[in-house]
């Protein structure tokens, strides 16, 4: 059993983000959500997943009405069932939710809420395999490899 762990590396940029149903219905009758960024969510309906970044950024929202979801699926299903205006989540869930498709009905809006540092763990004192795996990373990160895997799975690369 590990009881302790080292963090090493820097691995992905962890950003907070908005994303929304980007379907355009045309309806007399039907009032439209723009969002362009986190102060127009004020007093709208938002989803999150629970325990996140997202789910702390939601819940700051002025007179929002937050509804946390134990996935990302669950939150998304809420949006394109229009029960929530709106989804707070960190971006490279977001992002693999676009990059496997879900680009065609949904879209990130506004800027970035936050920012945060993912990273793998080892157990504490295995240098070794710390040194292997930062190797691994800084050599990917130099040939290119490490941003098209990234383009691959989580969409766009933030520079």
């Amino acid at each position: 059993m590990i009881n302790s762990f080292s963090f090493f590396a820097q691995n992905i940029v962890g950003e907070v983000v908005v994303f929304v149903n980007d379907e355009v219905e045309v309806d007399v009758f039907l009032l439209v959500i723009i969002v362009e960024s986190v102060k127009d969510l004020e007093g709208k309906r938002i989803a999150c997943q629970i325990g996140t970044t997202g789910e702390k950024n939601a819940r700051k929202v002025a007179n929002a009405k937050v509804t946390a979801f134990n996935t990302n699926d669950e939150a998304v299903m809420e949006l394109k069932n229009k029960g929530v205006d709106a989804i707070i989540n960190d971006s490279p869930v977001v992002g693999y939710y676009l990059a496997q498709g879900g680009n065609t009905s949904m879209e990130t809006v506004g800027d970035i809420m936050e920012a945060e540092q993912y990273g793998l763990a080892v157990k504490k004192g295995n240098d070794k395999l710390a040194g292997e795996i930062n190797k691994a990373l800084a050599e990917l990160k130099k040939n290119g490899e490490y941003d098209k895997i990234y383009k691959t799975w989580f969409g766009e690369v933030k520079k």
